[in-house]
């Protein structure tokens, strides 16, 4: 294993904030649900269970979302869910091209972008993650790897 690249937290900040927001929104309310009695309760703990699922969701799809850069291959991991999880492998004998890409502002400012990994059979981007600190570095990496491969 060369690199693991996961997408910059700054990206996924508004998420992870909305989310503390969602678990903290109950408590704002905690003595009128109350006066509501068993139903106010239950509107309580349910609002609770949603922001911490919310939470939890965000946070596995943050944290298992990644490219894998070994010297064999590069694999793409895509969790989707709780319990959803794609992965794509691709061949560094078959990659074209990896290019990167900053749209905007913010990402210029905070050197944020997008990798794409393009393959010799096909003219579309096959594998592609977003919101990378520093994709320029991630593709030289990826074309240096493959270079060295190809050089051996």
């Amino acid at each position: 294993i060369i690199a693991i690249v996961r997408r910059s937290f700054l990206v996924e900040s508004p998420r992870f904030l909305f989310a503390i927001l969602w678990i903290l929104l109950p408590f704002f309310f905690f003595f009128p649900l109350l006066q509501l009695g068993t139903f106010g309760l239950i509107f309580f703990l349910a609002l609770l269970f949603g922001g911490f699922y919310y939470a939890l969701k965000q946070w596995l799809s943050w944290h298992y979302t990644l490219l894998v850069i070994t010297d064999q291959r590069i694999l793409d991991v895509e969790q989707r869910g709780i319990i959803d999880r794609q992965i794509s492998e691709l061949s560094m004998d078959e990659v074209a091209d990896a290019q990167s890409r900053q749209q905007g502002l913010f990402q210029r400012i905070f050197n944020v972008g997008t990798v794409q990994v393009e393959t010799v059979k096909a003219q579309t981007f096959d594998l592609e993650l977003s919101g990378v600190r520093r994709p320029k570095e991630v593709c030289d990496l990826i074309l240096d790897v493959q270079y060295m491969r190809r050089k051996i």
